[in-house]
């Protein structure tokens, strides 16, 4: 299992098709679809599986506590690169952006990501590098247990893959209390690991 983290807008969507290949299958932002923490550690024991996620970095530290075997990779995007893309966005059929909230979110997002990405053997790239074939050998090779394949990065190099951003946005905004519910959740299993931790630790 692999999880990519990275802001929005950092070509997500094309990461988890480029990453889904041969027997392996590569999931985009499946955390808005968890409902409880049984949820989220069914995903993380399925087998030939990985995603790609720009909201789950905050709970980092509890899945590497619970499944250490995880592989996580970070890609960073300036978050004022992330606003401006955002900016472009017409998502007025569902909401209008706060831009001053906008980026205090994505720099608490950031700064998730830069503490996964201190972390030994983490890869942690640009996602400028994500136009350069060694860029997507490196990203490739250390989610997959396969050699790069140079004809498939080719087939999708200069394709732009990207969700319909409003039918997301409704989504979230219908699911919002149920996956508030399941941070509360996570909050709640990261305390009391961590009391049984200090317990063993103390005994």
């Amino acid at each position: 299992m692999f999880i990519v983290h990275a802001l929005p807008r950092s070509r997500t969507a094309w990461m988890s098709a480029f990453l889904s290949y041969g027997e392996w299958q590569c999931g985009h932002e499946l955390s808005v679809t968890m409902r409880s923490w049984e949820d989220v550690e069914k995903l993380l024991r399925r087998e030939k599986f990985g995603t790609v996620e720009t909201g789950v970095s905050p709970a980092w530290s509890l899945i590497d506590m619970t499944f250490p075997d995880v592989r996580h990779a970070v890609v960073f995007r300036p978050v004022e690169d992330v606003v401006e893309s955002c900016r472009a966005l017409d998502i007025s059929a569902v909401a209008t952006y706060d831009f001053d909230l906008l980026r205090r979110n994505l720099r608490y997002f950031e700064r998730s990501l830069q503490r996964i990405a201190r972390q030994p053997g983490v890869l942690a790239m640009d996602h400028t590098k994500l136009d350069s074939e060694d860029g997507c050998r490196r990203l490739f090779e250390y989610c997959l247990p396969y050699e790069f394949d140079r004809d498939w990065w080719q087939s999708l190099r200069h394709r732009d893959i990207q969700v319909d951003v409003v039918e997301y946005l409704r989504y979230y905004h219908q699911h919002w209390s149920e996956i508030d519910a399941l941070k509360r959740e996570c909050r709640s299993v990261l305390r009391r690991i961590a009391r049984e931790n200090s317990n063993r630790e103390g005994a």
